[in-house]
């Protein structure tokens, strides 16, 4: 039943998702990855020795990231090296929170979940040739969905390792708040974003419940996010990125 499910959801969503062409491989190729994932676990779940167990898993840190914006601005005709830049803004930390479910498979475990992460980014704009200046502000909500295999090591008391190696990949859903002082250039951003993401778990403490408590780290590399003149979508550098880490308590 569990099974049938994840399959109807996965068609709904597949048909609602055709209005959104530009981005539809990508989802469909995360959807179905997660769609297989789930019912390998299904068909195997039945051998899975007794010590092996789902883990549910609550984190809650910080990060930086969100936007990677171009920094090679002579890609960009007839505009001064200082024309445009950007970063994440120092006095707003960014934070994410997460719920993730470990599943045992074969001899590690496949991670997958759902995050929700925010970050603050300032653009400045001195353009003296396109007489653009001022200064573009974003705040930057996404709703994320891993999929990892993680290596665990050290599994004495912990069945999928109390050290783990994450290795994947995830899609992004960018929702973006935008505010403007001065001139600036017409600007599109991208709803959907995707790419790769590595990691670390390391869990230490455990209680006499068996729930534990341990840190995380992640770091993510994917595709483009933010579009405007010095940052178009055939330059190399603009994409989205982030590292994040902090807390994690599993049960």
């Amino acid at each position: 039943m569990f099974c049938d499910l994840i399959f109807l959801c996965r068609k709904f969503i597949s048909q609602k998702m055709q209005t959104y062409n530009s981005y539809s491989k990508l989802y469909n190729l995360w959807l179905l990855l997660v769609f297989l994932f789930f019912i390998t676990a299904c068909t195997s779940q039945q051998n899975l020795v007794e010590k092996q167990k789902l883990a549910y898993t609550i984190q809650f840190g910080v990060n930086n990231g969100g936007i990677t914006e171009n920094k090679d601005i002579v890609k960009t005709n007839d505009v001064a090296v200082d024309a445009f830049s950007g970063a994440t803004n120092k006095n707003k930390i960014g934070l994410n929170l997460g719920f993730h479910l470990n599943l045992p498979f074969r001899k590690n475990s496949v991670e997958t979940g759902i995050d929700l992460m925010y970050n603050n980014h300032i653009f400045d704009y001195k353009d003296v040739v396109n007489n653009y200046y001022g200064n573009r502000g974003i705040d930057i909500n996404q709703i994320m969905l891993p999929l990892t295999y993680n290596f665990g090591f050290f599994k004495k008391n912990n069945p999928n390792g109390a050290f783990q190696l994450k290795v994947g990949g995830l899609v992004q859903c960018n929702i973006l708040n935008v505010s403007k002082t001065g001139v600036l250039p017409d600007y599109d951003y991208n709803n959907f974003s995707g790419g790769v993401t590595f990691g670390i778990k390391i869990i230490p403490v455990q209680f006499q419940n068996n729930a534990r408590l341990g840190f995380y780290m992640d770091v993510y590399r994917g595709s483009q996010i933010y579009k405007d003149l010095y940052n178009q979508s055939n330059f190399e550098m603009p994409g989205s990125s982030f590292i994040k880490a902090g807390i994690l308590y599993q049960f």
